[in-house]
């Protein structure tokens, strides 16, 4: 005996409480779904002590028989807590989180059922790398060798060869499971990449474009385990226990040792919610995830060797030791927080006092002090200028008033610091009048002397304005362009003295936001 969705409940009359609304006659309502659910429980044809034992049919039936009667039991306490509820249906139910289910009730094991179809319907259409060598010998036999001049000639593919491709991986028999052809083997992936005269696609071109597509897809199978909530995105625990427990298998990864895995993760995953959580709801979309660049960055450390530096990665363990260090090396008092004081000295004290004062007042911090987590939003915001979330976050620092734009009282109040940096680097800085001057030629607001968040969105010169108010090497820099070669990077040595870190230091691992 098995009960369906459509079970023999449904028609079960409904018992109204009569008008004089005299409860003593209203019928205990829950005593019906109590004894259809004492009978389901008695049948013993789908289950038994170790659970179910039956089809997946026959399952699956069970179980939303089970959620069936659950709704009616719970639509029956609501009649009986007020009578309104038998004429006026619920019209609102307001969306149940997973992790608000019990996973043990008849609807949580309803939705890890179907999760686990879904998550098996999608696995079965990732290829695998069998499926990729096979898809590489068949574009080399259905390509035309267009350049035969050395040992390696190039190779195209016109639509006939492309389809051919595709017709003999689906009647493939060596291969262990079917070729799908979606999401991967689509006519718009043909005529999506760029073509010769003949329109003709070159095959190298087509294989790489492939295989990106199909890493990126089993990502996203990978990052649905770890949605928590199954709304489709990820919260900032949910990625960092993807990217804790991926760490292990990236070879580009060997040298970090276990116990500095905790402060690698929460340096990766501020990343991405610094660039992609910019309404901050502290969640992200996994399609956004993986359709971004930054998924793209962290993709070059699962090819890369163990010996491979991957210079300038954001995610390579050579970027986290030098941020890392940077971090202990400003941590003097050694609590694991960075100060005011401590964050003066952030990249040689280039940055002026009014700026980072600035920073920790709109920013959250402990008691006045600066934890890890946030001295990495810093970092981004400040090596990241000319992207949106970063001028979100300075445009914030540099409305001192919270007027909606930067007047030239404001912006003279940045230049002023900019001035004292100069002197006590013994230099001559620029009169004030004539830096507020180019600053306000560079922006061109629409109203004169007033720069608002609009005017700076669209000004080319974005990322050097915030740069020339905030360093003062930046702005030396900017003031000696034309005299500096383009290989020069640095000011000359006397007229800018760098501090050496020291050799040895003791390192105190840096405090991470309390959960």
């Amino acid at each position: 005996m098995s009960f369906g969705a459509t079970g023999p409940l449904i028609g079960a009359p409904t018992v109204r409480p009569k008008k004089n609304g005299n409860k003593s006659d209203d019928v205990p309502i829950t005593a019906l779904w109590g004894k259809a659910l004492g009978k389901l429980a008695e049948d013993s044809s789908l289950c038994d002590d170790d659970g179910f034992d039956g089809s997946e049919e026959d399952v699956q039936q069970h179980l939303q028989a089970l959620n069936f009667f659950e709704e009616q039991k719970k639509q029956a306490e609501l009649i009986q807590s007020h009578p309104s509820y038998a004429s006026i249906p619920v019209f609102f139910k307001p969306k149940t989180k997973l992790k608000d289910i019990d996973p043990d009730s008849p609807k949580g094991q309803l939705v890890t059922l179907a999760q686990k179809r879904i998550l098996e319907e999608r696995s079965n259409l990732a290829w695998d790398s069998q499926v990729l060598q096979v898809l590489w010998e068949q574009l080399q036999e259905h390509g035309i060798a267009v350049d035969m001049t050395d040992d390696d000639p190039t190779y195209t593919l016109d639509y006939k060869g492309y389809a051919a491709v595709r017709d003999e991986l689906m009647t493939m028999k060596e291969l262990e499971i079917p070729v799908a052809l979606q999401p991967f083997l689509t006519n718009a992936a043909f005529f999506r990449l760029p073509k010769d005269g003949n329109g003709r696609i070159l095959i190298s071109s087509f294989f790489n474009y492939m295989l990106k597509k199909v890493t990126l897809y089993q990502t996203r199978i990978d990052l649905m385990l770890y949605d928590s909530n199954g709304t489709g995105m990820l919260q900032e625990t949910d990625l960092q226990r993807y990217l804790y427990e991926l760490i292990p298998s990236l070879p580009a990864l060997a040298p970090l040792p276990e116990n500095f895995y905790r402060y690698y993760v929460c340096a990766a995953v501020r990343k991405f919610f610094f660039f992609l959580d910019t309404q901050k709801r502290g969640e992200i979309e996994i399609d956004a995830i993986v359709q971004s660049p930054i998924m793209a960055e962290f993709c070059q450390m699962t090819t890369a060797s163990e010996n491979e530096e991957c210079s300038g990665n954001w995610f390579s363990a050579s970027t986290y030791a030098k941020i890392y260090d940077h971090y202990v090396t400003l941590d003097e008092d050694r609590n694991g927080m960075l100060s005011r004081s401590e964050l003066y000295k952030y990249d040689e004290g280039t940055y002026t006092q009014l700026f980072l004062d600035r920073i920790f007042q709109v920013s959250h911090t402990f008691k006045g002090e600066m934890d890890y987590k946030k001295y990495i939003d810093f970092v981004l915001a400040v090596k990241n200028k000319d992207t949106k979330p970063a001028f979100d976050v300075l445009w914030k620092v540099f409305d001192v008033y919270d007027q909606g734009y930067l007047s030239e009282r404001v912006v003279g109040l940045f230049y002023k610091d900019i001035q004292k940096k100069y002197i006590q680097n013994k230099m001559q800085p620029v009169r004030a009048e004539d830096a507020l001057t180019e600053i306000f030629d560079m922006v061109k607001p629409a109203i004169p002397l007033k720069i608002y968040k609009k005017d700076l969105e669209r000004c080319k010169n974005r990322s050097i304005v915030c740069s020339i108010l905030t360093n003062w090497r930046e702005f030396w820099r900017y003031d000696n362009r034309e005299s500096i070669h383009s290989s020069q990077n640095q000011p000359p040595e006397d007229e800018v003295k760098y501090k050496k870190l020291c050799s040895e230091i003791e390192i105190v691992p840096p405090r991470l936001p309390i959960e």
